[in-house]
């Protein structure tokens, strides 16, 4: 099966953002800072007292809440604009063997049983070669039956055992 994917900025941002907000310490997280924010209040009407001033938890709130995206997107566009691979054109040609990579700077052969993990998200399937590093299928311009060919070739391999599709 042969793949052609193009990542522009705003995808790659929004698989980043999916990847971050699936980790269950970031849900608490983020939680806690909604929390702050609606406990806020309760401070100044009275109902609640706390030896702290509350601007501390309106400060933390807002961290939590708001600035962290903003540094989520800075780091994603740092990391995109730095390494020019992820803005080439992909062509992906997936076999029960092996897995071809083709940029317009670089071409990549990769035996499956070196494959640390597979995840499919939302946007994309994740091909990772180690447990930081993945090639990023995109599933933007593919269609339904594509979604579906890929989940299933990549479902049926025996070499990758770390493997987390969505269901059909």
């Amino acid at each position: 099966m042969i793949i052609k994917t193009k990542m522009e900025f705003p995808d790659y941002y929004k698989i980043v953002l999916e990847l971050t907000y699936k980790k269950p310490f970031i849900i608490v997280l983020i939680c806690v800072g909604v929390l702050c924010l609606a406990l806020l209040p309760l401070y100044f009407l009275g109902i609640l007292y706390n030896d702290q001033p509350p601007y501390l938890a309106f400060v933390l709130g807002v961290y939590i809440v708001f600035v962290r995206n903003v540094i989520i997107k800075v780091t994603a566009r740092k990391n995109f604009n730095s390494y020019q691979r992820l803005q080439e054109e992909i062509t992906y040609e997936l076999t029960p063997e092996k897995m071809k990579v083709t940029g317009e700077s670089f071409y990549s052969e990769v035996d499956w049983k070196a494959t640390f993990k597979i995840l499919e998200i939302k946007r994309a399937f994740l091909i990772y070669g180690s447990s930081v590093v993945a090639n990023i299928i995109s599933k933007k311009n593919m269609t339904q039956d594509e979604i579906i060919s890929v989940r299933m070739l990549l479902g049926e391999l025996k070499e990758v055992s770390n493997k987390k599709l969505l269901k059909s």
